[in-house]
């Protein structure tokens, strides 16, 4: 099926691979209804974690919140 194109996005027709669209099956996927929600988390306990994260010391984490 590669044609030897560098690009990550080939052009084709379902034709020339051999897909006939009468013989898919769809199904229906089911509906996600699960809530993301966040934890509250206080300041030095963010902190704590973007410098974990970052692997800097929390000295360099600054925190900033306008309203």
């Amino acid at each position: 099926m590669w044609d030897g194109n560098r690009n990550p996005v080939s052009y084709s027709s379902l034709e020339e691979m051999n897909i006939d669209l009468n013989e898919l099956k769809f199904t229906k996927l089911n509906e996600d209804n699960s809530s993301k929600t966040l934890d509250k988390i206080s300041i030095p306990e963010a902190k704590r974690l973007l410098a974990n994260y970052f692997d800097v010391p929390q000295e360099n984490i600054s925190i900033t919140i306008n309203m």
